[in-house]
Formats: structure tokens, C-alpha cells, sequence
């Protein structure tokens, strides 16, 4: 309840307990929390969302396993993102812009994280990757119903995150090639998990006490977003294939409630 207090008092449109049909089973699944901001586009429209599990557990910290070597280039920190065909376009036009690649929603840490475990556990569920892989998965759900949504294509990228109320770390290896571990309030994976079709999939690790910080700070790159884009967003909607994109004007609140869709049978151009 307090994240989404803290992202409906920043300006976001919230969901909480949001369900969606999962792109490999299309079994129903719940996602703690659907945060969007979206403004009209011609006559399409334009949304950035952020999907988000929510851990409450505080007995075993989480460590986020990173690496100096686990880079990206600055056009596929942009890229690659879970989006609908016309957010992947306008993804690979924004990319090319220097102001763009470096908004914090953008960037990598100096050593991004490669993968998450709960210290102390022996079997048993694996919360912190069932909670990245929740989130990821329903935002790869939301791109792929809304290319197939009867209410035409539309601009959409979408932001995984999880927040935790467990001691977060980053361990990494130090000088020495010994495991260093160091307290963080933050972290972002880079994540090799083809979870929406990309090379990577990258997810937001904030600590609870750092959400307010980080909601503020997304409302505000979200707000340069839609409106400083505006070439990028023409030169999209004049691509032929999207050109007839909304035949209809859509609703401008809430969020799609199109019925679960499968894998989208159009491939999107090949990535950065």
C-alpha cells in the first residue's frame, strides 16, 4: 500500500493487485502493481508503465550478484524493453539521443547486476527471481495485448521493478578477486533472461526505504519523455505500417483490458 501511495501521490495512474495472462501459459496471474503515466498522441495514444512486485520479508537479505563486465551500448540501454511494436520504434528513434540514453530510467550502474538470490536459503521457492520474473513477464503481457488490442496500436514501453523490504546487497569482486558486498538502496539488472525476446531484460532492485526517491525521479524522466519526443513521435506515426494505427480514439484512462493474447506472430525489428 505505501508504494502505491507513493506513485499515486507523484502523479501516476495506479493499479493494485492487476491481473494478466501469462505469455507462455496464458494462465491468469496477479501483479502487485501497475503504475502508468500516458497522454494522447494524433489519434493514438502514448504510455510508459511501470509493473512492480512488492516483497515484504526482511529476515534474508537479497544479493544482487554484478559485474563491471556486464555492459551495454547506450542505443541498447534504451532498446531493449519490453514495448509494443510502435514503442520499439520510437525506442530506436529516441536512442540515437544523448539527453535520452541518459536519464536515469536509462542507466546502467558502474557494475550492473547479473543475477539475485535471498542469502540463508536452502530450497524452497526463490523469491527474489519468482518477483523479477513476475514483473518481467507481465510487462512482456501488456506488449503483446496491446499490439493485438481491437483498439488499435498504440505507443507503449513498459519498466519491471521490485521493490523489497529485505537488506538489499551488490556483491561484486574487488581488486583482490575476492567477493566484496556492499549495502545498496538501489540496484539494476541486466538480466540474460529472454524474457520478452531480448538480449537482456532489465529490472529496477529498489530497497523499500528508497522508493519515494526513485518514484520521483522516474515521474520526472517519464514527463521529459512524453513531452520532448515530439520528432521521434511524428516520424513513427509516418511509417507506413503504422500510418492507420487507430482508426478509433481511444480512452485515455486506465489500461487496456484486451483478452489475453499470445506470442505476437509479427516479429519487431531486430534490436540495438
Amino acid at each position: 500500500m505505501r508504494v502505491a501511495d507513493s506513485f499515486a501521490r507523484a502523479g501516476f495512474h495506479v493499479i493494485q493487485s492487476e491481473y494478466y495472462s501469462d505469455p507462455r501459459t496464458n494462465a491468469p496471474r496477479e501483479i502487485d502493481l501497475y503504475a502508468s503515466l500516458q497522454r494522447d498522441v494524433a489519434r493514438t495514444f502514448f504510455r510508459l508503465a511501470i509493473f512492480a512486485e512488492c516483497k515484504s520479508g526482511k529476515s534474508k537479505p537479497w544479493i544482487v550478484f554484478a559485474s563491471p563486465r556486464v555492459s551495454m551500448a547506450d542505443r541498447a540501454r534504451v532498446v531493449q524493453r519490453s514495448s509494443t511494436m510502435m514503442g520499439h520504434s520510437w525506442l530506436r528513434e529516441i536512442s540515437l539521443r544523448k539527453d535520452v540514453s541518459e536519464l536515469p530510467i536509462f542507466q546502467l550502474p558502474e557494475t550492473p547486476g547479473y543475477g539475485v538470490a535471498a542469502a540463508f536459503t536452502e530450497g524452497g521457492v526463490d523469491i527474489p527471481y519468482a518477483a523479477i520474473m513476475g514483473a518481467a513477464s507481465a510487462a512482456d503481457s501488456d506488449a503483446q495485448a496491446g499490439d493485438k488490442s481491437p483498439r488499435g496500436l498504440f505507443f507503449s514501453v513498459h519498466f519491471p521493478l521490485v521493490i523489497t523490504d529485505a537488506p538489499l546487497f551488490v556483491c561484486s569482486l574487488g581488486n583482490g578477486r575476492t567477493p566484496e558486498v556492499e549495502r545498496v538502496d538501489k540496484a539494476v539488472l541486466a538480466w540474460r533472461n529472454p524474457a520478452y525476446g531480448l538480449p537482456h531484460c532489465i529490472v529496477h532492485v529498489v530497497h523499500a526505504s528508497a522508493i519515494d526517491a526513485f518514484v520521483k525521479q522516474t515521474m520526472a524522466d517519464f514527463v521529459f519523455l512524453l513531452s520532448q519526443t515530439e520528432k521521434e513521435i511524428e516520424r513513427v506515426l509516418s511509417d507506413p505500417i503504422f500510418k492507420q494505427a487507430a482508426n478509433r480514439r481511444p480512452r485515455t484512462s486506465g489500461r487496456s483490458n484486451a483478452a489475453p493474447a499470445s506470442r505476437r506472430s509479427k516479429k519487431r525489428p531486430t534490436p540495438a
